[in-house]
């Protein structure tokens, strides 16, 4: 394929450990998204978890360099409030109230979510910077290497922490799959060719704004499959989304 008016070169082999990195970061905070369930409960997770936005914003200008003007942040600061408000808008239109005794958040909760966001960012942040680095690679080839990487970190972490269950049992590895679980495959896999490109050819605010707004998409479609309800809350979601996109790339 063309980029850049330049012929797909091969990427180097001694630079393939590079992809290591970002796979084990993604490794990592996959495993953790479960853990972290231990210590709030999931409506709070969706809430809290969007503050990657903000970690991502500030890694992007500290290790990329790359410099945001102040309707920028202004944009990002919308895009968090929109995000926010769509999680909100999830949570209360469930068909039922929430009572107190259903919502926790305790400190470790918080901790790890920091930890969680953090490496967020981070992974975001250097798998765009290594995807430009080697921009004449072909994506595809760039993805071979990352998922493969993938691959062996979580097939080591399985391997240490599923020796068998608590009465001795051993489940063979697609134990409790399902159709439903291989369409979740696949589209988290298309999701992540996706992502992959706007890395490439945009940047990690691009992702970001596409994030948020597949949210708003995934709502839409909970109405017309779930009967959801909107309320105020994603309409709230919903202007401030499309504000913060037409304020960050206003000239």
């Amino acid at each position: 394929g063309k980029d850049g008016g330049k012929s797909a070169r091969m990427l180097p082999f001694t630079s393939c450990w590079m992809f290591a990195i970002p796979a084990l970061l993604y490794a990592i905070n996959n495993n953790l998204v479960v853990f972290i369930q231990e210590f709030m409960d999931p409506a709070s997770f969706q809430i809290l978890c969007n503050l990657k936005i903000v970690s991502t914003a500030v890694l992007y200008r500290i290790f990329l360099k790359n410099r945001l003007s102040f309707k920028q942040w202004l944009a990002i600061s919308l895009l968090l409030a929109g995000s926010v408000s769509n999680g909100l808008a999830g949570i209360t239109s469930s068909g039922r109230s929430r009572s107190l005794s259903e919502i926790y958040v305790t400190i470790p909760g918080l901790l790890l979510i920091l930890i969680y966001c953090s490496i967020s960012g981070m992974s975001g942040i250097y798998t765009e910077y290594i995807l430009k680095k080697y921009k004449q690679v072909s994506l595809h080839q760039q993805n071979v290497f990352l998922y493969l990487f993938g691959l062996a970190f979580n097939s080591m972490g399985y391997i240490m922490t599923s020796p068998g269950s608590s009465d001795g049992s051993v489940g063979g590895f697609f134990t409790g799959f399902s159709t439903w679980t291989v369409v979740i495959i696949l589209t988290q896999s298309l999701n992540g060719m996706i992502m992959g490109f706007l890395f490439k050819h945009g940047n990690n605010i691009m992702r970001l704004f596409t994030i948020s707004a597949s949210m708003l998409v995934t709502t839409v479609f909970s109405v017309i499959i779930f009967s959801l309800q909107l309320n105020v809350f994603f309409y709230m979601a919903l202007l401030s989304v499309m504000f913060a996109l037409w304020l960050y790339y206003k000239k």
